[in-house]
């Protein structure tokens, strides 16, 4: 049986600004003054049918059937406002014989929250509003203590809105607010018709995934409390800082009524404060020892020319950061239209990108590696091409970021091992030499994991193929930082059988450290070092050799393109090579003759150097 109670008009009135009331023709007798203001006017007298689709629940419409449903939630979207839908509850006031709709704006999306025009002293958090009527229907409701209820109602619903619009770990606003704001601050400049001179500052903290990984996520939150302080002095009093989460901030330069230009000049000169405040470095507290953290920030500058939404800004600045991290990190880069053009050009191929292992689209040519010793090919490294229907042949350089961005590496990187255990099976049953042939492949980031390991294993089975014929090729940066995670994957690879190579070692931040840690078996010795050989410095290929026979490693000189390099390589003891002196990458058909047999190398057959 349904609950008769009445339900004082003070109470509503205070406390539930979005409240329709109804009467046994289900006609709008009386209405809050937001909803009025946000559903426009002709609401007073409509039959509620004309205003609203009563979504939820799934009853007649109808007095007595919504009275039954005093308890139930009801979703009311408005047939005239695009968006705005009320969240709450059909009350039965019996006193009155009438109904009384309770609720809020139901809105999901900060772009909504801006277009329905609320503020935040007009937004009450539409969760809320559930517990707020099943609290009234215990409570007394005499007068005074409906004025106190009202007043904790309001103080309740201020405090969930200020979380809702507000970063928990700094307090400052987070990405709604800042875009809410910006958005008034657009549209304001609109109609003044003034010059809008508004700028976003979009920052990303340069190494801070280090602090994390070193001291622990509440170092980090320690380490973040400090830089929201940092930037809100350096901003100025009408300047809006923001967290977007994680560590990455904003800043909306120029976004008060009173002071509404930024300039060029302005902007820069906070740019440049940034810089210099995130870069003093930051003193944990003594409980982590008073270590000093050193950091650094990458910002993206956009400035608005008045045909952007606050979306526009966003996403322009943060194309400009993402370029700041582009050329070395620690400054700032301002927009251009161009950044977006390359955008776009990246996502168009991202998109063609997914069809292109379906359409078959995707090649792997093979280098030679040859054994210096005995002159016979050791095998060949598998090298990733893209057969694009309209741009030819794409090398990695022009696709393989975009496939790491998207997560589509990780398909392809399944894809190149399959074919490249697939072919290596094809070589060794046509080879006679005394040694068996070996593929290499090259793993990327988004592929190391746990993951990988059956990818491998799979490969291996299905065509039967030895493990330790088959080469993984892991780069210092990949396992930079990832300390037990990277050391689990690596030792379950070992646990396979595969032979592990460190790729480009010597060119970012590896140690001796490193190739004991992770049980490598063969080291690569970049081009870059190879080509010292012709300007008569060969100190550092000398000590990667001596270095990597005295860890038990097998060495192999890539980028080998001069008679020269080749002996010198092989006089120091060098035990494998590849290069262009030796063989171009080739396709699957060429590298199949070429190893087929015992895979002797005619050095008189070479191209020239």
């Amino acid at each position: 049986m349904t609950r008769r109670w009445t339900l004082p008009a003070e109470l509503v009135d205070t406390a539930f600004p979005f409240h329709l009331v109804l009467d046994e023709e289900l006609r709008v007798t009386e209405a809050g003054s937001s909803v009025q203001q946000l559903h426009g006017e002709g609401l007073i007298g409509h039959v509620l049918a004309d205003l609203f689709d009563v979504t939820t629940p799934k009853v007649p419409t109808g007095f007595d059937a919504f009275a039954r449903h005093s308890r139930s939630l009801f979703l009311l979207r408005s047939r005239f406002r695009e968006g705005l839908v009320l969240r709450g509850q059909m009350l039965f006031d019996a006193g009155a014989h009438r109904l009384v709709f309770v609720g809020s704006p139901w809105v999901t999306e900060t772009s909504t929250f801006v277009s329905l025009g609320l503020t935040l002293d007009d937004f009450a958090v539409s969760d809320a509003v559930v517990d707020y009527v099943l609290l009234l229907q215990h409570q007394s409701t005499s007068l005074m203590q409906a004025r106190e209820l009202a007043e904790q109602l309001r103080d309740t619903a201020q405090q969930l809105t200020h979380q809702a619009f507000h970063d928990t770990l700094t307090g400052l606003p987070n990405r709604s607010q800042l875009l809410a704001q910006l958005q008034c601050a657009l549209d304001t400049s609109v109609e003044r018709g003034a010059e809008t001179q508004l700028a976003v500052l979009m920052m990303d903290l340069d190494g801070f995934k280090a602090v994390n990984d070193s001291f622990g996520h509440s170092a980090g939150d320690a380490v973040l409390e400090v830089v929201g302080k940092r930037l809100q002095s350096v901003g100025r009093a009408e300047d809006i800082v923001a967290r977007f989460g994680g560590d990455e901030f904003a800043m909306v330069i120029g976004a008060s009524r009173s002071q509404p230009g930024a300039p060029p000049p302005v902007v820069e000169a906070i740019a440049e404060r940034v810089l210099a405040s995130i870069a003093e470095p930051i003193s944990l507290p003594p409980n982590w020892g008073g270590v000093i953290v050193p950091l650094s920030v990458s910002i993206g500058i956009a400035h608005a020319t008045g045909n952007e939404s606050a979306d526009d800004l966003l996403r322009n600045a943060d194309l400009a950061m993402y370029a700041a991290k582009a050329e070395g990190k620690s400054c700032h880069v301002t927009f251009t239209p161009a950044m977006h053009t390359a955008s776009m050009t990246r996502m168009d191929l991202a998109q063609q990108m997914r069809a292109a292992l379906e359409r078959d689209e995707l090649r792997l040519l093979f280098q030679p590696v040859l054994r210096l010793q005995s002159n016979r090919f050791a095998g060949a490294e598998a090298l990733l091409r893209w057969q694009h229907p309209s741009r030819g042949l794409l090398t990695p350089d022009k696709f393989l970021d975009i496939a790491e961005d998207t997560g589509l590496i990780v398909p392809i990187g399944e894809w190149v091992i399959d074919q490249a255990c697939g072919e290596l099976r094809r070589w060794q049953d046509a080879h006679t030499g005394p040694e068996q042939l070996g593929v290499a492949v090259n793993l990327s980031g988004r592929q190391f994991g746990p993951a990988l390991v059956a990818v491998v294993a799979s490969a291996i089975e299905r065509h039967g193929i030895d493990p330790s014929t088959l080469t993984l090729e892991i780069t210092e940066g990949l396992i930079n930082g990832d300390g037990p995670a990277a050391n689990e994957t690596v030792r379950a690879l070992k646990d396979l059988g595969v032979w592990l190579a460190i790729d480009d070692f010597g060119t970012g931040h590896s140690s001796l450290g490193r190739l004991r840690e992770y049980d490598f078996d063969e080291l690569k010795i970049d081009r870059q070092f190879v080509s010292d050989l012709d300007t008569g410095d060969p100190t550092l290929v000398i000590a990667q050799i001596a270095m990597a026979h005295g860890l038990g490693l097998n060495v192999v000189a890539e980028g080998v393109e001069t008679v020269a390099e080749l002996e010198y390589l092989r006089a120091e003891g060098c035990d494998q090579a590849q290069g262009y002196l030796i063989a171009r990458p080739l396709a699957a058909d060429d590298v199949r003759s070429l190893l087929a047999g015992p895979g002797e190398w005619l050095a008189a057959s070479a191209p020239a150097a």
